[in-house]
């Protein structure tokens, strides 16, 4: 069984930042120099050139699928937000209403609002329109929808809880770069160079390397979390349960 893909398999480049599978059945990849659609053989590849500027940057950075509305989102690295959608691909820039052009996280809440993560703040599109969420007008590292609905958006120093409102969280760390909710609601905030913490019932519990970290009893639904490297988009590595009671990475 095959299991490793490259350029030799149409792969447009062999640095991936973001994977997605649609409702379809293709897995989508964001690479540094395009993005490519693999229909569980080879990769066709979709760039500036070939979309017509429907995609404006090659550097695909976020992608996210809106299966009520049948529609890809994708983030670039430089030349805004595009979509696609019935075979067509559109690109949005700042004269659309985003903030900036370097799209780097994206998340999509229960009532169906996507929320952009640019370099230059957070802004959401719900009703055909982009608006920018003046609260916050940091670059926005990664996104995560809390079961109240709430986003959760990551800064490179600080945490906000945006909702009809905005609060900065207080957490003893200066460098969150991912976040994540498990299926019992619970937030993991990765850092730089802080560790792992998971915030359960307002309680902030850390793990880290250290021999004798925290042990907690995890929820037998937290079976299995993607681990992220840097901004927190591509998935390299695993934490799982041991036992209920540890996080053991592979």
């Amino acid at each position: 069984m095959r299991n490793t893909w490259d350029v030799g398999s149409n792969l447009p480049n062999a640095w991936v930042d973001a994977i997605v599978q649609n409702e379809d059945g293709f897995i989508w990849v964001g690479t540094q120099q395009g993005l490519g659609r693999f229909d569980g053989t080879l990769f066709t590849t979709f760039d500036k050139t070939t979309t017509k500027d429907g995609i404006k940057h090659n550097y695909i950075r976020s992608l996210l699928e809106d299966r009520k509305e049948k529609t890809l989102w994708i983030g670039t690295f430089g030349g805004g937000l595009s979509r696609y959608t019935a075979g067509e691909f559109r690109s949005y820039s700042e004269e659309d209403g985003l903030p900036g052009k370097f799209i780097l996280a994206l998340a999509q809440d229960r009532q169906g609002t996507l929320w952009i993560g640019t370099d230059r703040g957070l802004a959401e599109f719900k009703g055909g329109k982009f608006v920018s969420r003046q609260e916050v007008m940091e670059e926005i590292i990664s996104l995560a929808v809390a079961p109240g609905d709430e986003v959760w958006a990551a800064t490179a120093h600080d945490v906000y809880r945006v909702g009809k409102s905005v609060e900065k969280l207080r957490f003893p760390f200066n460098d969150p770069k991912s976040l994540y909710f498990d299926h019992e609601g619970s937030a993991w905030i990765g850092t730089a160079t802080h560790g792992l913490y998971t915030f359960i019932n307002g309680k902030l519990t850390h793990f880290d390397s250290a021999p004798n970290s925290a042990r907690l009893p995890l929820p037998p639904s937290m079976k299995m979390m993607p681990g992220t490297c840097g901004s927190g988009t591509p998935p390299v590595a695993y934490a799982a349960l041991n036992r209920g009671t540890s996080i053991v990475s592979y």
